[in-house]
């Protein structure tokens, strides 16, 4: 296909509209459903090199979700901490959810009233858990470099069969030079190819040249974001999300304060008094944001007041007042944010600085790696370091043959280890998954020791990202929502070593 005649273009107005390939060389897309529009092929193709190069930079499946020819949410798939789900709205689905779908739950989910209606772009396959996300939510469409059939199935239904539905040549490369039209006047320049990979953030000016891993992935997340926004924009990216994004304000100052309170909004939602909010049953979710962007600020009183809340609410709600809002913005003392990362991440090396002693016992407990009192002194600064480097150098480590190489994989990043036919499976806390030819047997000598535990024949679990065991002892949750299964006679073998890690790691032995 050489060209695609549209619907119409930026306006109903602006007819004739088409797209097409000015050297007469066939399009780099198909569209499998529906009829997108002008502004939804601008959404699709900015959204979809972002996605592209969130996946080369981070090596994670990556979404976005556009609005009007900007990012209104962007993300890679980590897994989701049970307090994201609820917040995103995907607590209820029984579904195991795949790294692309996290990757789009997060995208959207951060601003959800900014991505209401928008085209969604995926760097990976749309697989059936991510389409049946998209399938609830009010959008446009999806571009991808490829679905399954159930996938395709699925989206297909959407909108009474007109969902947009577009799959694009991931190996398409377009030209060096771009032409743009503007009253009648041809505008060049050659493509942005600046490339933001793990060497982007090498040359740090300032003192301390130490960066986590983690900071550089946000940073990239944030810098990518940021190349397909309209100038003056300004990202809040934590833990692989944007939670914050201002795009193409004529004031960097507005801008700021855009993505500033986009990012508190998103922070606000996670205080109890909003997640217990006692919604009707017949609210849908794009009304249930709609309600808390209003609880959550300054007009509260037009969801609170006598005759209005019986609308939305079961039972009044008590006002989330302004106190608290910045209470609760501020407030988080450091145990709270150690428990915060905890959820996700049982062995990142972390260190309290503090004026107290109060919390010496808890942070311990939190597998706290060292407690500096201030005034802190270089000298301490060096031990801490000195302590990091030892810790990491003998981290226990999975050491592991493919393609002619051994590979060592710590062990505090692997979730489970799953036996699949004549292959391992090694899932890993990044949301990526090693495939290994041989048996899960020949492993385990190497885990004999450390803090696994094989509830079944095919499994072996990583007893740190063990988030709770069912009521009948048949399965254990993982922090990604994976559910394993126990076999009957392991049963109270798996009870046992779960409350056996939990109490060893309550004294600070692991």
């Amino acid at each position: 296909m050489k060209e695609l005649q549209l619907k119409y273009g930026c306006n109903p107005n602006q007819k004739p509209s088409r797209i097409y390939m000015e050297d007469g060389s066939e399009l780099p897309i198909k569209v499998l459903n529906g009829r997108p529009g002008y502004i939804n092929f601008l959404d699709a193709f900015n959204g979809w090199q972002l996605v592209s190069e969130l996946k080369k930079a981070t090596g994670l499946p990556a979404a976005t979700s556009f609005k009007h020819v900007s990012p209104a949410g962007a993300a890679v798939g980590l897994p989701l901490s049970e307090v994201e789900r609820k917040i995103y709205w995907v607590d209820d689905m029984d579904v195991e959810f795949t790294p692309l779908a996290n990757a789009y739950i997060r995208a959207r989910g951060a601003d959800r009233m900014s991505s209401f209606g928008d085209f969604i772009s995926l760097s990976d396959v749309c697989d059936k858990e991510t389409a049946l996300v998209i399938k609830r939510e009010v959008s446009d469409g999806v571009i991808a470099p490829g679905y399954t059939d159930e996938a395709l199935e699925i989206l297909k239904a959407k909108k009474n069969g007109n969902y947009n539905v577009i799959e694009i040549d991931p190996d398409y490369v377009p030209a060096p030079i771009e032409h743009k039209e503007v009253f009648g006047i041809t505008f060049e320049q050659g493509r942005n190819e600046l490339v933001i990979d793990e060497h982007f953030f090498d040359n740090v000016v300032t003192e301390n040249k130490e960066i986590p891993e983690a900071a550089k992935r946000d940073l990239a997340i944030a810098m990518i974001t940021l190349k397909y926004t309209q100038s003056n924009s300004v990202c809040y990216v934590k833990g692989g999300q944007a939670i914050g994004i201002g795009a193409g304000q004529q004031s960097r100052i507005h801008c700021t304060r855009l993505a500033g309170s986009k990012a508190d909004n998103w922070w606000l939602r996670q205080h109890e008094k909003v997640l217990n909010l006692p919604f009707v049953d017949k609210i849908g979710r794009p009304d249930r944001d709609n309600t808390i962007d209003v609880y959550i600020g300054d007009e509260c009183m037009d969801v609170l007041a006598d005759g209005a809340w019986q609308q939305f609410f079961t039972e009044k709600p008590e006002e989330f007042t302004r106190e608290e809002r910045r209470a609760w913005l501020d407030g988080m003392t450091g145990v709270e944010a150690v428990q915060k990362i905890r959820e996700t991440d049982d062995a990142i090396p972390i260190a309290f600085t503090t004026t107290s002693t109060e919390h010496t016992l808890e942070s311990y407990r939190l597998s706290v790696l060292k407690y500096l009192e201030k005034p802190v002194r270089q000298k301490d600064i060096n031990d801490l370091l000195h302590l990091v480097k030892l810790q990491r150098d003998s981290a226990p480590r999975l050491a592991i043959r493919q393609n002619g190489e051994t590979q060592k994989i710590p062990l505090a990043e692997l979730f489970y280890l799953e036996q699949k036919g004549h292959h391992v499976m090694l899932s890993r806390k990044d949301g990526s998954v090693l495939q290994l030819y041989g048996k899960l047997s020949d492993l385990l000598p190497q885990l004999e020791g450390q803090p696994f535990f094989c509830p079944h024949k095919s499994y072996c679990v990583n007893l740190a990202f063990v988030r709770g065991i069912n009521e009948e002892y048949q399965s254990y949750e993982l922090a990604d929502g994976k559910k394993v299964p126990i076999s009957r006679s392991n049963r109270a073998k798996a009870k046992r070593a779960w409350e056996d890690f939990l109490f060893a790691r309550t004294r600070g032995a692991r």
